[in-house]
């Protein structure tokens, strides 16, 4: 690169980092928010808070889905993308019996799935 070539590559790599940078933390923030929010048709591009409510809800038929972060046609290219749950369900996480640790207790959290790992381990 020349000088004036690195500088424009540099410029432009910033903008699409930050760009890209913001996004992700407003959408990082909206995911885990409570807001049933769609994006309509657009669903199928990008993760709206709807979306990843769903891959958090505890389904009837226990199916995992919605695994992406920030572009869902992923998940639609490889058939784990669900738009069509209602939003009124209930349930979020685990059930207690699931639980590999007491929800709280900061240790606990920390700690316990880690030793539930080592617990798998053992023969």
């Amino acid at each position: 690169f020349s000088g004036a070539d690195q500088a424009v590559y540099s410029r432009t790599m910033l903008l699409v980092d930050g760009l890209y940078g913001l996004v992700y933390l407003l959408g990082a923030n909206l995911h885990h928010s409570h807001l049933s929010l769609s994006f309509g048709f657009f669903d199928r591009l990008m993760v709206s808070p709807k979306v990843h409510q769903i891959h958090h809800r505890r389904l009837q038929r226990n199916e995992p889905c919605n695994f992406a972060l920030l572009f869902s046609f992923w998940d639609w290219l490889f058939g784990t993308l669900r738009t069509d749950v209602p939003s009124n369900l209930p349930y979020f996480g685990l059930k207690k019996s699931e639980l590999n640790h007491d929800p709280e207790s900061v240790r606990s959290v920390l700690l316990g799935p880690l030793l539930d790992l080592g617990r798998r381990r053992r023969p």
